[in-house]
């Protein structure tokens, strides 16, 4: 990376306007928040249609519940005995 001295802008005067860059005016914050919000946006959007994908994937890949046996369910599994203090 090659790094050049940029002499700085000479300092305004009492009662004088700084000078005014050449060249296209940067974005307002605004336009800035908008472009970032917008992309982070879409990243979320990405991001959903990936995992929609996923999801629609595992409910196709799981058996129906009557192709499982009936002791593949234990409710017990599920359960937790009372707190006994």
């Amino acid at each position: 990376m090659k790094f050049e001295w940029v002499e700085p802008a000479p300092e305004p005067r009492p009662g004088e306007a700084p000078p005014v860059p050449a060249g296209p005016a940067p974005p307002s914050l605004a336009e800035s928040l908008s472009r970032e919000l917008a992309a982070e946006i879409e990243a979320m959007n990405d991001s959903l249609d990936m995992m929609t994908e996923i999801a629609e994937r595992a409910v196709r890949a799981e058996p129906a519940d009557s192709d499982l046996p009936p002791e593949s369910f234990r409710p017990d599994r599920f359960h937790r005995p009372p707190n006994s203090g």
